[in-house]
C-alpha cells in the first residue's frame, strides 16, 4: 500500500512540476530535450537511469542515422582513446573503471534500435573505443520533424580521474547519460553539408553539444548532499532511507551533478541569482574568498559582456579527495578548489572560481565546438579571466611583489621550450603533453591582450560585448569572431590598421610564427662642421674667414625583427639633454635603423616602450642603454626570470 502512495504522489507532483517554466520566452531553440530518472547506488558506485529525448532535426535533409556520446566509456579500459592518449589514470583495481551500457534504446511510436548499435571511431580508427556509437534508421526522420526516443542505461561510475567519478564517499557525476551528438546543417559554422558532429571523448578535448531543456529527478539516500545545474523544485521522502530530489534546467547544453554526505551549504544572492557554495567543513575559512570572488565575476561580467541569464550558480569547493574533479565547468555548476591552510597572497581559488564562472558565458552560453577549437572557449576565458583578475587581485602578493595574472599565462607561453611548436587553430586531441594548455589558454590569452593593447581597450570591449550579444545560444566559430573584430575595429580605427584584422588572426592563431623584437644597437658618431663662407644675418652678408668647429652627434639605433610575426612597434629614444622621440614602425621589415644627427646623444632606447606587445616572447632584449655595462645584469635578469617564468608557468598550469 506504502508503495502504491508513493507512486501515485510521485505522478501527481511530476504532473504539476514539469509544467512549472522558468523562462516565459525560450532563451535557445531547444533542440535536444532530456527528462532523466536517475537512481545513484552509492555502495556499488552505480546509475541506473531511463532517459526521454525529445530531439528536432533542425536540417532541411532527411536524417538516416543518429549519433550518440557514450563519454563513460572512457574509462572502461586501457584502450579507450582517453586512455591511450592519457597519464592521468594508473589504477588497475576493477572498483576504479567506468562504463556505461545501453539497456535499450527505441524510438516512441516508432523502431527498437537496440540491436542497431554500432560503435565508431570518427576520430582516429580506435576500434576498441567505444565513446561514439550510431545507429541507423529504417524511417528517415524529416526536416524539421521531432522524435522522442526512450533510452535504458547502467553507469558504473570510475575513481574520479578527469571531471566525473568517486572518490569513497564523495562524488562528482559529469558526461553520464547518453547524449546525442550535434547535427550541423549547411551554412552552421561554415558547413559545406549537413552531417553530425560526435567526437570521441580524447584526453585534451572538451565537449559541444545543443540546447534543451533538462527535467531530471535524482534517487540517492537521503543523508547526501547535492548540487546540480538545475533549479530543485521539489524533495520527496521515499520513507526507505532514499529520497528524490526533482530538478528543471532550461536553455542549457548540459546537465552535470554532484554528491556529498559532508557539505557544508552556504546561499547567498547576487542581484536576482541564487548562488549557492558547497563546500567541506574543513574549508570553512575559504567561503568569503569564493563569494567575493563570484560577485566580482558576475559583476563584471554583467557590465562589461552581458547578463547570466540564469536564476542559480552553484560553486562545488571540492574535497581534496576528489581534486581530480575540481576547476570544472557545467552550466550553472563549476568546481573550484582550496586546502586548508592555503595563503592569502596566493589567489589561486580566486582565479579558479573566476574562470570556471567565465565558461558558464563562453563554454555554456555562447558554446562553441571545444572539439575543434578549443581557444574559442579556452583561450578568450583566459583572456577574461586575467582582465577580471587584474581589477580583483594580483594573482601573487607578497612583500610587494605582484604578479598578475597576464603575467602568469604570458610567461606559460614564452617560457615553453619551443613556443613556435603549434598554431593555436587545430583541434583539441591534436595536441600533446602540456602544449594543449600553451596553445588553447595561453597563447590565446596572451595575444588577445596583445590586440586590445594594439587597438585599445574601448573596441576591445565592443568587440567581446557584440560577440556575446549576437552568438549567445548559437554556436559560432573561429571566423564568427574575426568577422566582429574586423567590424569593429573598422568602425572604431578606420584603415589605421589595414582593410581588416585577418593579418593579426593569420600570424597568432593560424600561424607558428613567434613575436620578438630586438633593440640591437645604439651609436653615436662625433662628427665636426665648420662654417667658413659667406652667411646672410637679417639681410647683410657676412664673410666668415677662419675656421669655427662645431661638434654634433650622428646617433642610430637598430632594432632587429628576429621572429617572423610581424606587429607594429612603438620605440621610445632618450637623448643625453633630457629630450625624447618616439617612432611608430610597421614592424615589417627584418630591421629598421633610425638616424638623427644632434647636439645631443642617445643614451637608451627601448623597442616596445609600453609593453604592448605581450605577445612577444623576449622582453629582455627589447632595451639598450649605454650608460651602464648591460652585460651582467642582463646574465642575473635572464637567470631570475627563468626562475621566475618557471613558477608562473606552474601556477598557470594549476588554474
Amino acid at each position: 500500500m506504502k508503495k502504491i502512495n508513493i507512486i501515485i504522489l510521485l505522478l501527481l507532483f511530476t504532473s504539476n512540476i514539469f509544467s512549472q517554466i522558468i523562462f516565459q520566452e525560450a532563451l535557445s531553440d531547444r533542440i535536444a530535450n532530456y527528462t532523466i530518472d536517475v537512481e545513484l547506488n552509492t555502495e556499488n558506485k552505480l546509475l541506473t537511469s531511463e532517459l526521454i529525448l525529445d530531439w528536432r532535426n533542425s536540417s532541411v535533409d532527411i536524417v538516416n542515422d543518429l549519433h550518440f556520446h557514450l563519454y563513460m566509456n572512457a574509462f572502461k579500459n586501457k584502450k579507450s582513446t582517453f586512455m591511450r592518449e592519457s597519464s592521468r589514470f594508473s589504477n588497475n583495481k576493477n572498483s576504479a573503471w567506468g562504463w556505461i551500457d545501453i539497456i535499450s534504446i527505441e524510438i516512441i511510436d516508432g523502431e527498437n534500435l537496440t540491436d542497431k548499435i554500432k560503435f565508431i571511431q570518427p576520430d582516429d580508427s580506435n576500434k576498441y573505443d567505444k565513446t561514439v556509437f550510431s545507429t541507423a534508421l529504417n524511417s528517415g526522420i524529416k526536416p524539421f520533424q521531432e522524435i522522442k526516443i526512450k533510452i535504458k542505461f547502467i553507469v558504473k561510475l570510475p575513481e574520479i580521474v578527469a571531471r566525473t567519478g568517486y572518490a569513497d564517499n564523495y562524488f562528482f557525476i559529469a558526461q553520464w547519460f547518453p547524449k546525442i551528438g550535434v547535427l550541423e546543417h549547411k551554412g552552421m559554422r561554415n558547413m559545406g553539408e549537413t552531417k553530425w558532429n560526435c567526437h570521441q571523448f580524447h584526453a585534451n578535448s572538451e565537449f559541444y553539444a545543443n540546447f534543451g531543456v533538462y527535467n531530471v529527478n535524482i534517487t540517492l539516500p537521503e543523508d547526501y548532499v547535492v548540487g546540480t545545474t538545475g533549479i530543485l523544485l521539489n524533495e520527496i521522502d521515499n520513507l526507505n532511507g532514499t529520497k528524490t530530489l526533482r530538478y528543471r534546467a532550461e536553455d542549457v547544453i548540459d546537465f552535470a551533478w554532484t554528491a556529498y554526505k559532508s557539505f557544508i551549504v552556504e546561499e547567498r544572492k547576487w542581484n536576482n541569482i541564487n548562488v549557492k557554495l558547497l563546500i567541506p567543513k574543513e574549508h570553512k575559512s575559504f567561503i568569503e574568498r569564493h563569494f567575493n570572488s563570484a560577485f566580482f565575476a558576475l559583476e563584471y561580467f554583467n557590465k562589461h559582456l552581458g547578463s547570466y541569464p540564469y536564476p542559480n550558480l552553484t560553486i562545488v569547493d571540492v574535497p581534496i579527495k576528489g581534486l581530480n574533479s575540481s576547476g570544472m565547468e557545467y552550466p550553472c555548476l563549476i568546481t573550484t578548489a582550496s586546502i586548508s591552510g592555503f595563503p592569502n597572497f596566493i589567489k589561486l581559488p580566486e582565479a579558479t572560481t573566476i574562470h570556471e564562472i567565465g565558461h558558464n558565458y563562453f563554454m555554456g552560453l555562447i558554446a562553441s565546438n571545444e572539439f575543434e577549437e578549443p581557444w574559442l572557449d579556452e583561450g578568450i576565458n583566459s583572456y577574461m579571466e586575467a582582465k577580471i583578475m587584474e581589477e580583483y587581485a594580483p594573482s601573487f602578493n607578497l612583500y610587494g611583489i605582484n604578479i598578475s595574472d597576464f603575467e602568469t599565462k604570458r610567461a606559460a607561453y614564452v617560457s615553453y621550450h619551443n613556443p613556435s611548436f603549434l598554431a593555436s587553430a587545430r583541434y583539441a586531441w591534436e595536441y600533446t603533453g602540456n602544449s594543449y594548455h600553451i596553445f588553447s589558454y595561453s597563447k590565446p590569452a596572451t595575444f588577445l591582450k596583445t590586440l586590445e593593447n594594439i587597438i585599445g581597450n574601448e573596441t576591445m570591449e565592443q568587440i567581446m560585448k557584440t560577440y556575446f550579444d549576437r552568438w549567445k545560444f548559437k554556436h559560432p566559430c573561429a571566423t564568427d569572431f574575426i568577422n566582429i573584430v574586423n567590424e569593429i575595429v573598422l568602425q572604431t580605427h578606420g584603415n589605421t590598421f589595414g582593410k581588416n584584422m585577418n593579418w593579426f588572426f593569420q600570424q597568432v592563431l593560424y600561424g607558428t610564427g613567434v613575436c620578438d623584437y630586438q633593440l640591437a644597437s645604439i651609436t653615436n658618431t662625433k662628427i665636426e662642421e665648420n662654417n667658413i663662407g659667406v652667411y646672410d644675418k637679417n639681410k647683410i652678408k657676412l664673410l666668415v674667414e677662419h675656421e669655427q668647429s662645431i661638434f654634433k652627434y650622428k646617433s642610430e639605433v637598430t632594432i632587429y625583427r628576429l621572429g617572423e610575426v610581424k606587429m607594429p612597434i612603438e620605440i621610445l629614444i632618450n637623448f643625453d639633454d633630457g629630450s625624447k622621440k618616439t617612432v611608430n614602425w610597421d614592424g615589417n621589415s627584418r630591421s629598421k635603423i633610425l638616424s638623427y644627427t644632434s647636439d645631443a646623444k642617445i643614451i637608451s632606447a627601448k623597442a616596445d616602450y609600453n609593453n604592448k606587445l605581450t605577445i612577444d616572447v623576449n622582453r629582455i632584449n627589447n632595451s639598450l642603454d649605454i650608460k651602464t655595462d648591460q652585460r651582467a645584469n642582463i646574465k642575473w635578469t635572464v637567470k631570475f626570470l627563468f626562475f621566475l617564468q618557471n613558477i608562473l608557468q606552474i601556477m598557470s598550469v594549476i588554474s
